[in-house]
């Protein structure tokens, strides 16, 4: 291996760092269970904090969708139904703008929809049910009146493809519109 920038080096860590390689192998466990990134058994029993967990996390095979099809509400089950048994989830992809066409005014009618063929397909296969995961895309497809929020919206210049207008996704205005959304 040769470092460009001081010529030859033969090892990844300098020879004083090396030294107390050991006593920092020793003392890693010690540190992580104090600050609590790893726990022990009796540690975990131990703890006052308690997080409950709504849903139990989709395993398995999981058919993302086609992120341009929820542009034209393409069928989130669409591979699904063509290998059933197979997958274990979907994603239903949704715009933000369909969501709310107009400043409060909201419509879930293709996330009803999506909800409503899963337990359709559920129902016709109980032995492989399918759990849905909801991907909503804001950015360029973020209704026109968030985007114009804090200043109006920013131009993206992607290397390839067509320049994009955004909202201003990082200020509060925006986010406190998004968290609307999801309320």
């Amino acid at each position: 291996m040769r470092n460009l920038f001081h010529g030859p080096t033969h090892s990844l860590l300098p020879l004083h760092a090396i030294r107390y390689l050991p006593v920092v192998v020793l003392l890693l466990p010690a540190l992580m269970l104090a600050c609590g990134v790893w726990s022990s058994p009796s540690c975990a029993a131990a703890s006052t904090t308690h997080i409950d967990v709504a849903k139990q996390p989709i395993t398995g095979l999981v058919a993302m969708g086609n992120p341009v099809g929820a542009l034209k509400y393409e069928d989130p089950l669409k591979e699904v139904k063509v290998h059933p048994g197979v997958y274990s989830g979907v994603v239903i992809n949704a715009v933000w703008m369909y969501l709310e066409p107009e400043r409060g005014a909201y419509d879930f009618s293709s996330i009803d929809d999506a909800l409503n063929e899963i337990a359709e397909y559920n129902t016709q296969y109980p032995e492989h049910p399918i759990s849905a995961k909801l991907r909503i895309f804001g950015g360029t497809d973020a209704p026109t009146y968030v985007k114009e929020l804090g200043g109006g919206p920013i131009t993206v210049h992607p290397s390839r493809g067509p320049n994009v207008e955004i909202g201003l996704f990082w200020t509060e205005a925006y986010g406190d519109r998004f968290a609307a959304l999801l309320a």
